[in-house]
């Protein structure tokens, strides 16, 4: 019998339960287009299939709020954001229209792209296997490097006619783009730069007691207690559930949240509840071992099966040990945004990755004080310390150009479309 960890967290927040003395968040419920459309901007669903079979759910915000129709396939320079571990798209538009990236970026003229990593909320769907089989949660982030990067990259070039773009990753967004070059080299001249926030190639100092704990078992005892599938089965019970007891008690909840990714002093405990309405967001028992290897391990390397016949058997007969990913590769203009507090980018993790990365790679490096890992998404003053000039907007401005502005002839409302 396999551990439903999903339960272990619904007993940890009905300890928690109190009657619900605070105020509902209005954006409580809103899922990512009623977010969207209530902020002003317009908001597209794309389904992009992998080379592999998996569809993921892409969403696209076009223009900015202080334009029309006409502004939709203008020629704008495209952004794509794509999500840390165990989240969504849904980070990057559940804040303020001021502080969420994806809506900044579209008021300062770009055509706003969020990917949706494999077996998350938005990516549950595959072009012949099912979600309730093993075989569709055998992955890690070995694949979102190997296939989802690079298939969402070049369906959106495509769609939108632009031969570059400009990729932020958050978290585990950053880790599939680090190990992209290593095995897809013919994606990077379509990358015109790459801004890393809380960036993770290591995690050998991490502090997160769920990754410290995965990594006290062997593969074959971490299948055993959880299974071969996703590691939060339970996760759309806990979507309903959770905002309200947050709502109820939000000093608890964002407790709970430190003990995944550390302590946070940025994030707004009134909307935690609208948070957890959407995360955490799922992902596969696997790639939660393939991070927690690198907790065992000083490396960046693809998965490890822990045998030497296992290892051979899938990398070939000269990989007795799990090939590593070339940081050395990353021939891209990066920028750094990292945090002092961060428990799961550790400074010292952080400092080993950019030593590693090639010389002159590096075209922004900004540490700022006090923040964690969740404080670079949902943080209240992530737009003054990280996407704002000086920094993340300008290094996009100035490797990728200036957003787009067009003038509208006719205002109208926001809408939500389906590709």
């Amino acid at each position: 019998m396999t551990l439903q960890l999903p339960w272990l967290v619904f007993a940890f927040i009905l300890i928690l339960s109190t009657p619900l003395l605070n105020s509902k968040d209005p954006d409580d419920g809103r899922d990512m287009v009623d977010i969207t459309i209530n902020k002003g901007f317009p908001i597209e669903e794309h389904y992009i299939t992998t080379e592999d079979g998996y569809i993921l759910g892409t969403f696209r915000i076009p223009y900015g709020r202080n334009e029309s129709i006409n502004a939709l396939n203008s020629g704008k320079p495209v952004v794509l954001l794509m999500h840390g571990l165990l989240d969504s798209s849904y980070t990057w538009v559940n804040n303020f229209a001021n502080e969420s990236l994806a809506f900044i970026l579209a008021d300062h003229g770009y055509d706003v792209w969020l990917g949706n990593n494999r077996g998350n909320t938005f990516s549950k769907r595959h072009q012949w296997l099912h979600t309730d089989t093993e075989a569709f949660w055998n992955f890690s982030f070995d694949q979102m490097a190997r296939y989802d990067s690079p298939d969402t990259i070049e369906y959106i070039l495509q769609f939108t006619h632009q031969s570059q773009l400009a990729y932020v990753g958050h978290s585990e967004g950053t880790i599939q783009m680090f190990a992209m070059p290593t095995v897809r080299p013919d994606v990077l001249s379509k990358l015109a730069f790459f801004g890393a926030l809380a960036p993770v190639a290591y995690v050998y100092h991490q502090k997160s007691p769920v990754l410290e704990l995965l990594a006290l078992f062997d593969v074959g005892d971490i299948y055993e207690l959880l299974g071969r599938k996703q590691f939060l089965p339970g996760v759309y019970v806990l979507h309903h559930i959770a905002p309200d007891l947050c709502n109820a008690v939000p000093q608890g909840c964002d407790e709970f949240l430190w003990v995944v990714c550390g302590p946070s002093k940025d994030i707004n405990a009134s909307r935690i509840q609208v948070y957890v309405s959407q995360t955490p967001a799922d992902t596969s028992v696997r790639n939660m071992i393939h991070w927690s290897q690198g907790v065992k391990h000083d490396t960046f390397e693809m998965f490890d099966y822990e045998t030497k016949e296992e290892n051979e058997a899938h990398y070939g007969p000269d990989y007795a040990q799990p090939p590593q990913y070339n940081l050395s590769a990353v021939a891209l203009n990066v920028g750094l945004y990292s945090g002092t507090t961060d428990w799961l980018a550790d400074p010292e993790d952080v400092e080993k990755l950019r030593k590693e990365l090639p010389v002159n790679a590096t075209k922004q490096d900004v540490t700022v004080q006090g923040f964690d890992h969740l404080d670079f998404v949902w943080g209240m003053h992530a737009a003054n310390y990280v996407y704002n000039e000086p920094n993340l907007l300008t290094q996009i401005r100035k490797y990728l150009g200036p957003g787009k502005y067009v003038p509208p002839s006719a205002r109208k409302s926001a809408t939500a479309s389906v590709v």
